[in-house]
């Protein structure tokens, strides 16, 4: 006989735990963003942009993955959607090539 009550707690404490770093990181990426803006953009102003791109971002992209995963099913949108965050990094890759950059390791201290 399993003991629902233990597993339950545990599940609890889990799902606790990682919302609450969920949380930290998403308060911590939208400070940074908002010091990056201003120091690019050299104008104090600039700082809510990086943050209000990012949620406009949050937005459409809930948008377009409900819609994808309505028509597609739960399961065949997250198939997707890991094909393509898989394909991103090779994407991008290609992108930079075709700017005449080249991928090279940083340097070393």
């Amino acid at each position: 006989m399993k003991d629902y009550t233990r597993i339950a707690r545990k599940i609890t404490i889990v799902l606790f735990l990682s919302q609450s770093l969920s949380s930290a990181g998403f308060i911590a990426a939208f400070t940074v963003n908002a010091l990056v803006g201003v120091d690019l953009s050299g104008q104090p102003a600039m700082a809510g942009v990086p943050g209000a791109v990012y949620v406009l971002g949050q937005a459409f992209g809930a948008l377009v993955w409900g819609l994808s995963m309505e028509r597609i099913g739960r399961r065949g949108g997250l198939a997707l959607a890991a094909a393509a965050a898989s394909l991103a990094p090779l994407i991008l890759a290609i992108w930079w090539q075709a700017a005449g950059r080249q991928i090279t390791a940083p340097p070393q201290p």
